[in-house]
């Protein structure tokens, strides 16, 4: 080999070196952007991942929460709730990414739910690009409107807590009716009694013919909670002092009377004569308010409370004229209320309401705790248009007829709100 080809290959050798370690050096340079790429696909797809766990733990929860506003579970939990249900659906490592609590806010008027979660998670290998990684979701869930409960039977154990018989009817136009009670007989038909309603619910099962049904009653469906009790409580508490008595003993006989709001201890009767209430709230105590046939109790815009011993209750007898209707004012004290009797109260006799007379009550008639009996012949109820009856346990009886309605905008006409049934849940988004 000449001393010339010894020199070549010595050049092309080096060269050749030199070529590979530049190559190197591009293969490591160009590897960069690919490791990036790759980590940031990762964790893209890690993001995306943990987002549609967020959203689905969001989703549960303000479904959960929406559903116990149908229900009518207290107003005080609902935000807990949708926060509990949230954080049981995500898994304990994003939960420990959580950097605040979810922010939940509950529209009663609206009946509607929003969660907002906002989550900072650390990423798996694109630490050069940022330390943290920010996700955040929304979820709303809204319970559509359904129809009105204006006949509601409140036990939840009670047997024949809601009862028709004889030849009596039901006719609950335009709204449903709901019994509380779990027992099997909890809603109780017999003889040629009938009841029609936009639906029945009963929480238990019940019993009778079920012709005498239109339609046939639902059963197992949810028990509800008092829809009216911390409203009635604080608005019982705005009257301050309620066992001073500003009349005792009232009788009014054969001449009519005009009286103002107060405090009527010893009960008040009504015997051939019209009474006539000006407008307020009457606290009647320790003894009955009776009215005897042929006399009338009319008043606009008041609120009859029942309230002190076991001779405290309503009795109307058959043939007189009941024609009283509640205040309309939803920003005053027992708005919608017509007649209500204190839980602390239980009377002896249930209240009593008669027809053969005039009966036109106007407003809710709230007993939580107290029986009702609905007696007599006639028709209870058939001109009245805003009319509802929410008692402890209600029997229907005798020859005549109970009408309860409660128009959709029941609301605008001053009367509290009150349950729904065939409501349905539902995600806005």
């Amino acid at each position: 080999m000449t001393l010339w080809q010894k020199s070549s290959k010595r050049v092309i050798a080096r060269f050749r070196n030199s070529a590979r370690g530049n190559i190197s050096v591009a293969a490591a340079l160009s590897f960069i952007p690919f490791l990036m790429m790759t980590s940031a696909a990762v964790d893209m797809s890690n993001a995306v991942r943990m987002k549609a766990e967020l959203q689905a733990a969001a989703d549960a929860g303000v479904l959960a929460s929406a559903t116990a506003l149908a229900e009518g579970k207290s107003d005080s939990n609902k935000e807990e709730i949708a926060n509990k249900v949230f954080n049981a659906n995500l898994s304990p490592k994003l939960l420990a990414s959580l950097t605040a609590t979810p922010h939940t806010t509950v529209d009663f008027p609206t009946k509607s739910v929003h969660m907002t979660v906002n989550v900072e998670t650390r990423q798996v290998l694109t630490r050069f690009f940022a330390d943290t990684m920010k996700l955040g979701v929304q979820a709303e869930a809204v319970v559509d409107k359904g129809d009105p409960i204006c006949l509601m039977a409140m036990n939840k154990t009670a047997p024949q807590a809601l009862s028709v018989g004889g030849t009596a009817d039901i006719v609950a136009d335009g709204c449903s009716v709901l019994v509380n009670s779990s027992d099997s007989d909890a809603l109780h038909q017999n003889g040629s009694a009938t009841a029609t309603a936009k639906s029945f619910c009963v929480a238990g099962g019940y019993t009778g013919s079920q012709n005498a049904y239109n339609p046939r009653p639902n059963d197992n469906c949810l028990q509800e909670n008092d829809p009216l009790a911390d409203q009635f409580a604080s608005d019982v508490s705005s009257l301050g002092d309620i066992t001073t008595c500003t009349t005792s003993n009232l009788q009014v006989k054969k001449n009519d009377a005009t009286i103002s709001p107060g405090v009527y201890c010893g009960g008040i009767t009504v015997k051939q004569a019209t009474l006539t209430l000006n407008p307020g709230v009457y606290v009647v105590r320790d003894g009955p308010l009776s009215v005897w046939s042929q006399s009338t109790l009319q008043g606009t815009g008041v609120t009859i409370i029942l309230a002190g011993n076991s001779s405290t209750y309503f009795d109307n007898q058959g043939g007189a004229n009941i024609k009283i209707s509640a205040p309309t004012d939803p920003t005053q004290p027992f708005s919608g209320i017509v007649m209500a009797q204190l839980d602390s109260s239980i009377p002896a006799s249930p209240n009593t309401v008669t027809g053969g007379g005039d009966m036109k009550i106007v407003g809710v008639m709230y007993f939580p705790k107290q029986p009702v009996s609905i007696e007599g012949n006639g028709t209870i109820g058939d001109t009245t248009h805003q009319f509802a009856i929410m008692a402890d346990t209600i029997a229907v009886q005798g020859t005549g007829q109970l009408t309860i309605h409660i128009s959709s905008d029941y609301a605008s006409m001053g009367l509290p709100p009150l349950p729904e049934s065939n409501q349905t849940v539902r995600l806005a988004f």
